[in-house]
């Protein structure tokens, strides 16, 4: 998948009544086997919570013995949460709708009751959770980028693995704008989304897999605890550029989604 909009930190349409626009498109999102993400904005502050936007993601948070199970193209994955703008009383009272709106559609599409990842709290605060891979598998239709990834600012320690990667995975960068439309380096972000006020474009899209379906990051290929399906749907949130948590099934539809937008010519998000 490729791009959908960027994160702008800064108020957008500041005067604007506070209208439940999210609802309208998240609406359209509960129709089977949806192949585009439907584009939803949202507005809200960076939490200090579970932030981890570095060049590597979450992959620094890791604890030795951890780092033995993970893949670093596979595990290492930008995270952060928005919260409600209280200090901007328009986009505050918007926050609860986008909030509401996100329940019902996760509502509308799981038959397991599992609906975990992309709402979560930040203390007593609603959040939406965002999480998306900072590596994507190289495809001849993605293998043409001006990103370097033997060049990709990653720590010290991280210079091995990203080298085992340099032949099969490029960069998606996370494309974070600042308030005067500039591209924040990949070594600023942190930095600068700590606290900001930002405008969040991501899309929703539904995988199908057997016959339930659930909003969570639970591999398709296994039944989750408690459940008697045989597979479970993924659903992903997007931000950016970014995809969110798939794994190996959802990726799989995701490159079929990627090759069919390529061969008709089009910019698939």
């Amino acid at each position: 998948m490729d791009t959908l909009t960027e994160v702008m930190p800064g108020p957008v349409n500041p005067d604007g009544p506070a209208t439940p626009d999210a609802i309208k498109a998240i609406n359209h999102v509960g129709q089977p086997h949806l192949s585009v993400p439907y584009l939803i904005i949202t507005v809200g502050v960076v939490s200090e919570e579970q932030l981890k936007v570095t060049p590597v993601g979450n992959w620094s948070t890791y604890t030795s013995e951890t780092y033995k199970k993970k893949e670093f193209a596979k595990d290492s994955k930008y995270n952060f949460l928005i919260i409600s703008p209280k200090n901007d009383p328009v986009f505050a009272a918007n926050f609860p709708v986008y909030i509401a709106a996100l329940k019902k559609q996760q509502n509308s599409v799981s038959k397991t009751g599992i609906d975990k990842w992309l709402l979560a709290k930040d203390g007593s605060d609603d959040a939406i959770r965002f999480s998306f891979k900072v590596f994507k598998p190289k495809t001849a239709t993605n293998s043409d980028t001006d990103i370097n990834i033997k060049m990709w600012p990653v720590p010290t320690e991280c210079r091995d693995e990203l080298a085992k990667i340099a032949g099969s995975h490029v960069i998606r960068p996370f494309m974070v704008y600042d308030t005067d439309g500039s591209i924040v380096e990949p070594l600023d972000i942190p930095s600068k989304l700590l606290g900001a006020l930002v405008e969040c474009s991501f899309g929703i899209i539904h995988y199908h897999f057997g016959t339930d379906d659930s909003f969570s990051e639970c591999k398709a290929s296994e039944e989750p605890e408690g459940s008697s399906s045989k597979h479970v749907n993924t659903s992903e949130a997007e931000i950016v550029s970014k995809d969110g948590d798939n794994d190996k099934d959802a990726e799989t539809v995701e490159n079929e989604l990627e090759k069919d937008a390529h061969d008709k010519g089009k910019t698939h998000a």
